[in-house]
């Protein structure tokens, strides 16, 4: 593993990774002045940073992996756009560790839950919490280290299934040997930044200092690159192209230290691959995981067809209703002016409607002697007798 510190030589994933970088550092910078210095311009040029930063980093790996393994290095070129290809395959293992490690939690969670039953509970929760805390500690481990083994993989050439199952025969039958070289890696790779870092913040006073004294200490040019940095200007006084530059020599040295020990990690994790990977046979193991790959994706094609039978299903009968309640609606208008309107066969069946007889008026007569009087007379002409008005 100590051979890992040989990576600092390979002059060819140095140029990559740190041309990278500084593409990233002017491409974003750029791109946040143009679209307004606010929340949006910062979001959009963070994914622009962090995109050249991936393929830069994927870059660097492939040739580090080509140098781990003896054969002849690609060009620069050829490895940018390799790493550009990695970044979706990268993305497609983060998410499926993250799945695993939330499914170890859920289940986690549930065995937590039962210990919540009345007297039972104590008892349970004193074997499920050790259990537990083993169960994260590898899960935690286990994923952090497959996740780089599976890195690996693809800088080999494998694709999402072979890295997949690459990366779960190490986790299976070697992850000790695995974990050990790992952290020999990692202690080479903090040596190496401790150094660097060193050197840089050695340097990095005096010349500040300096610098200082030079161009003038009024205003003071961290003041300024903070203004800069925290409200978005161009610094006070006058000093804001000097702020701007001293971010960008800033990012410079931070990219070069970033390099330099990503050069020697990516190298180790490179030579445990191939160590940890030696004889494995993991053929068996790929061909499982491309079948229940493609099983899962039969059941989604499944369930998204039976989805789309619900929705055609469910949107005929909408409509026959619709069409229902159409049919049963001009039923019933005919059905209402049916006593208004009656057909001419029906009226000449009918019979004919008589009118009641009227009876004659009769003329007012006398109460005590029923002579026929006027009813303007107030006394009956017969007898005399007094007639009502």
């Amino acid at each position: 593993m100590f051979q890992s510190v040989a990576g600092l030589r390979n002059m060819r994933a140095a140029s990559a990774m740190l041309g990278c970088f500084v593409l990233a550092v002017v491409a974003s910078g750029l791109l946040w002045m143009l679209l307004g210095r606010g929340g949006a311009a910062f979001l959009v040029s963070g994914l622009l940073a962090l995109a050249l930063i991936a393929t830069g980093v994927h870059a660097a790996g492939v040739l580090l992996m080509d140098q781990a393994r003896q054969i002849p290095m690609r060009t620069v070129s050829d490895a940018i756009v390799y790493g550009m290809w990695c970044i979706p395959k990268s993305i497609v293992l983060t998410l499926a560790m993250a799945i695993a490690f939330v499914a170890v939690y859920v289940v986690l969670y549930v065995l937590y839950f039962m210990c919540k039953m009345p007297g039972l509970g104590p008892l349970l929760y004193a074997i499920v919490f050790p259990v537990s805390v083993i169960a994260a500690g590898l899960a935690f481990s286990g994923l952090f280290v497959g996740s780089f083994m599976a890195l690996a993989a693809i800088w080999e050439g494998a694709t999402i299934s072979g890295a997949l199952a690459k990366a779960w025969g190490v986790l299976r039958y070697r992850l000790v040997e695995t974990v050990l070289l790992s952290t020999v890696v990692m202690v080479l790779s903090s040596l190496v930044f401790s150094f660097v870092a060193g050197v840089l913040m050695t340097g990095f006073w005096p010349a500040l200092g300096l610098s200082m004294s030079t161009i003038g200490e009024s205003p003071r040019f961290l003041d300024a690159m903070g203004s800069s940095m925290m409200m978005g200007g161009m610094g006070r006084g006058g000093m804001g192209g000097y702020a701007l530059a001293g971010m960008f020599g800033s990012a410079m040295l931070l990219s070069l230290m970033m390099t330099l020990v990503l050069q020697v990690w990516l190298l180790g994790i490179s030579l445990v691959f191939l160590r940890v990977t030696e004889g494995l046979d993991v053929s068996v193991t790929e061909e499982a995981l491309k079948t229940r790959l493609a099983e899962a994706r039969q059941k989604a094609a499944d369930m998204g067809h039976k989805a789309k039978e619900a929705a055609e299903r469910a949107r005929a009968q909408a409509t026959q209703a619709m069409e229902e309640r159409k049919v049963a609606a001009a039923a019933a208008s005919p059905a209402r002016s049916a006593p208004d309107a009656v057909a001419p066969h029906d009226k000449e069946a009918m019979p004919p409607v008589l009118a009641p007889a009227v009876e004659p008026a009769r003329a007012p007569t006398c109460p005590a002697c029923s002579a026929t009087v006027s009813a303007s007379d107030r006394f009956c002409g017969e007898c005399g007798h007094p007639l009502a008005p």
